[in-house]
């Protein structure tokens, strides 16, 4: 078959649209899986960013909140998400901030009020009242900075951070005990993390 120079041309140009397309979508799946990764270190660059701001000791902001919202796995460590919702023990994780908002908002109407939100999962209830909008209490940057100023009131009010870590969760020690156990153990792997990346570099600036 003999083709002309007209076919030969409308033939470039479809495998030109089609090859622009498939680079389309090459782009846009890369796109999401790239903000999918940092939204899931999001909560925990925050967090430190946080214990520095306020004089925390170091990781423990970082430990609550991989406590109360851990949910996928960077580097096989499960990180705190920022899209998280937990009502009564019901949780629930999803991909943008969009969604976890109109979730937040349908579940509001319906009259639920004991929701758990974001990355420090602060309670719907108790906190609204210091957050101008729903949207400023899902926002990981406002929420994180307002759990690490919650946290450091209840330790200037209770004395310790053990204290100030278990009132985070609840004044009840049926609750609190068990989960400062938990944060407890993040902490401490934490912190022994760093201490041994800190004496690793000591090590290598001294050779």
């Amino acid at each position: 078959m003999i083709m002309t120079n007209k076919r030969v041309t409308e033939y470039k140009i479809a495998f030109l649209f089609l090859l622009l397309l498939f680079l389309a979508n090459i782009n846009v799946a890369y796109s999401q899986s790239l903000n999918s990764y940092k939204d899931r270190l999001l909560c925990e660059y925050l967090a430190k960013d946080a214990e520095k701001k306020y004089g925390l000791p170091e990781n423990i902001l970082l430990s609550i909140s991989r406590v109360e919202s851990g949910y996928q796995k960077v580097d096989g460590v499960t990180r705190a998400w920022p899209w998280t919702l937990n009502a009564g023990g019901d949780s629930a994780y999803f991909q943008t901030k969009e969604a976890a908002l109109s979730s937040l908002n349908s579940r509001i109407k319906r009259g639920v009020t004991n929701i758990d939100v974001g990355c420090m999962q602060l309670n719907y209830r108790w906190h609204k009242k210091f957050f101008k909008s729903l949207s400023d209490m899902v926002n990981p940057i406002q929420n994180v900075d307002y759990g690490a100023r919650f946290l450091k009131k209840l330790y200037q009010r209770h004395g310790s951070w053990e204290k100030a870590v278990k009132y985070y969760h609840s004044s009840k020690s049926k609750f609190n005990v068990k989960y400062y156990r938990k944060v407890r153990a993040v902490w401490k792997k934490e912190n022994n993390e760093s201490n041994i990346l800190q004496d690793e570099i000591i090590v290598k600036n001294s050779i």
